[in-house]
């Protein structure tokens, strides 16, 4: 009987070594799985601030480019009663 209990007394051992060990890894791997969310959720961050940015953006250049527009098609009404006026003045 005692070298069952011996033997029994290692294995368990033996068992709590593993067991010690596997929980360690686990620590460390929920370290690493807090660390990557915090890093998930940075990224996720810096993701809706760039699209925020990009539709300012966007926003922007519509606006400019309506602005552009009008501004032709204010400067070419001005050129067009230019030449009116002139060809007036040469009448």
């Amino acid at each position: 009987m005692g070298k069952e209990k011996k033997a029994a007394e290692a294995a368990n051992k033996k068992l709590q070594g593993e067991l010690a060990a596997e929980e360690e890894k686990v620590k460390h791997l929920n370290k690493v799985k807090q660390k990557m969310e915090g890093q998930i959720e940075e990224l996720e961050g810096n993701l809706d601030r760039e699209r925020k940015g990009r539709a300012d953006a966007e926003k922007a250049k519509r606006k400019v480019e309506s602005d552009l527009k009008q501004t032709q098609e204010a400067l070419e009404q001005l050129d067009n009663k230019k030449r009116e006026l002139e060809e007036m003045m040469r009448k």
